[in-house]
């Protein structure tokens, strides 16, 4: 391989630094983000390996730099679609755990502070599940792990209320990163006649 493939090679990897201190994300299904995934014949799709925190098949070349916080404020104009319970709204940041005084978190148990630092209140995906995901994913953060860029579904400049990686975004907001931008992936709806 010549100089300039190389070069080009590395200019166009989707997988990028961020301003999160040790967090690299990854994007769309090009190599080598493909190759962070694996088939799985019983599901009958491709799903992350252990290396890699959420899946980003199905996403294209569109991203956008966005905080967490931004990216909830931006479903939050909307509402967020979920299998369990319909459409639900992010809570604003004042009313988690996270927006409360120093005094208030403290009398929080730990078992509970994830739960109460999420945006979405009793979320449950997979039922029961949502907190015990964000602490997998906090944990994988500190790891080192590759994370999937987060998605949010726009039909024009719309978002529809369709999104993946709301448990990826309240990891960064806990672990104090939720002004803090990372590359989230935009699908576009479009119209069919």
């Amino acid at each position: 391989m010549n100089p300039f493939d190389q070069a080009w090679q590395i200019l166009k990897m989707p997988i990028v630094d961020t301003k999160v201190p040790g967090l690299k994300v990854a994007y769309g299904f090009d190599e080598p983000v493909r190759e962070l995934h694996e088939y799985n014949k019983l599901k009958g799709r491709w799903a992350a390996k252990p290396e890699l925190i959420g899946e980003t098949n199905y996403q294209g070349s569109e991203m956008e730099e966005m905080t967490p916080n931004e990216y909830f404020d931006r479903l939050a104009e909307v509402g967020t679609q979920t299998q369990f319970s319909g459409k639900i709204h992010p809570r604003p940041h004042e009313d988690t755990l996270l927006g409360q005084s120093q005094e208030i978190q403290n009398k929080i148990p730990d078992d509970y502070k994830t739960l109460e630092s999420m945006r979405h209140f009793g979320m449950k995906f997979p039922i029961g599940e949502g907190p015990k995901m964000v602490d997998s994913i906090i944990e994988g953060i500190k790891q080192g792990k590759i994370m999937g860029a987060p998605e949010i579904d726009m039909a024009g400049d719309s978002p529809t209320g369709y999104q993946e990686g709301g448990h990826r975004m309240d990891a960064l907001r806990i672990l104090g990163h939720g002004d803090t931008p990372i590359p989230v992936a935009i699908t576009r709806q479009t119209e069919t006649i």
